[in-house]
């Protein structure tokens, strides 16, 4: 899937930095890697702050976990939500 910013997006049954998404921690993720929030009921796709998150919940911190406190900001859904991981190209 490919976000409208260019990006290239990873969805979680997918590998990343050679682990399964599932698994990924914030220190795990390639610096060249963003994160993004998916809507379960409308769909949209806004960029997250990676290293506010970081910062916020620890280099260790599994991300899946956090899935459930992800709330859209275009319709407000809180349920179904879920990380998309972006490989930002780095020419």
């Amino acid at each position: 899937m490919r976000h409208r910013r260019g990006i290239d997006l990873v969805g979680a049954g997918d590998e990343i930095a050679g682990q399964k998404a599932n698994e990924v921690t914030f220190a795990d993720l390639p610096q060249w890697y963003s994160v993004s929030g998916k809507c379960g009921q409308c769909g949209e796709v806004s960029m997250l702050e990676r290293w506010e998150l970081q910062r916020r919940f620890g280099k260790s911190q599994q991300l899946m976990p956090l899935e459930r406190k992800l709330r859209c900001s275009r319709c407000g859904n809180g349920t179904g939500n879920h990380f998309v991981f972006g490989h930002i190209s780095r020419d």
